[in-house]
This record gives C-alpha cells, structure tokens and sequence, in this order.
C-alpha cells in the first residue's frame, strides 16, 4: 500500500516537471518562429550564437546549488533550524559568486572569441547584452529548496 502511494506521489510529480518542461518548450517554440519571422533567419543565428556563448559560460561556472540544498539540507529541516538556514545562506551566496565569475570571464574573452570566429559587431553586442542575463540566473537554492518539500508544480511553473 505505501509503495503505491510512493509510486502515485512520483508519477505525479513526473508528469508536472514534463508537463511544466513541454510547456516552457512550446513557449520557446512560438518566440523562436515570431524571432525568425520579425528579424529573418540570418540575425537570428546571431542571436542564436550570442545566446550560446553566454550559456556556455553560465553552465561552465556557475553553480548548480540545488544538488547541495537536496544532499545537506534534509539532515537538519527537522533537527538544526539555524543550519539549515546556513545551507540556505552559503548556497545562495556561492551561487551568486559563482555567476559574477562567469559573468566576468565571459566579458573578458568576448574580444579574443569574437575575433577567433570572425563575429562582427551586432554579434558582439548582442553577446554583450546576453552575458547579463547570467548574473540573473540564480535559481539554483530555490529550486533545490522546493525539490525538498515536494513542490514540483512550482518548479515547473
């Protein structure tokens, strides 16, 4: 009886992550076709590679703290409220430092990248404008956090 209900719980909480995912995917879909068809295929490539370049630099450096929320912080959430607060705390911040390093390297090699791959400048500047999101994507402790108490639907959300 209890497996079932372990089962139903995951199955459940699967289909709001895919559910979530496909939807997100659907969304980048739509803006995709409205980019190409505002802009024209050739700049949105330029788009496309300035994208690329800022999250291969936020995936290289930049923390990914939900698999440390989800490790460390259930020993503590019933036992050492100060602790896991600390968890929560020294994530949050590595994850926040972690995403200057990135944003800085990416700004520091954009002129060698640029002139390694010939880009000229609306590539450059689009990159530019890009490398800016990285210092916003600081989801990590919050999506570990609700991992923990099971709130699938809003990480999909």
């Amino acid at each position: 009886m209890i497996k079932k209900i372990k089962i139903n719980n995951l199955m459940k909480n699967i289909l709001v992550i895919l559910s979530g995912d496909g939807f997100a995917a659907i969304i980048s879909l739509l803006c995709i076709s409205l980019t190409i068809k505002t802009i024209g295929m050739d700049e949105n490539g330029k788009m496309l590679m300035a994208q690329t370049y800022c999250m291969l630099f936020n995936d290289i450096f930049n923390f990914q703290s939900f698999n440390s929320i989800i490790k460390f912080m259930p020993e503590y959430m019933t036992t050492n409220l100060n602790k896991m607060k600390q968890i929560i705390k020294y994530s949050y911040f590595l994850e926040l430092i972690t995403a200057i390093i990135a944003f800085l390297f990416g700004n520091l090699l954009l002129s060698l990248i640029a002139s390694f791959l010939n880009w000229n400048s609306d590539i450059i500047n689009c990159t530019r404008i890009f490398i800016i999101y990285i210092l916003f994507n600081l989801t990590g402790t919050s999506i570990g956090i609700l991992r923990i108490y099971n709130k699938f639907k809003y990480i999909s959300y």
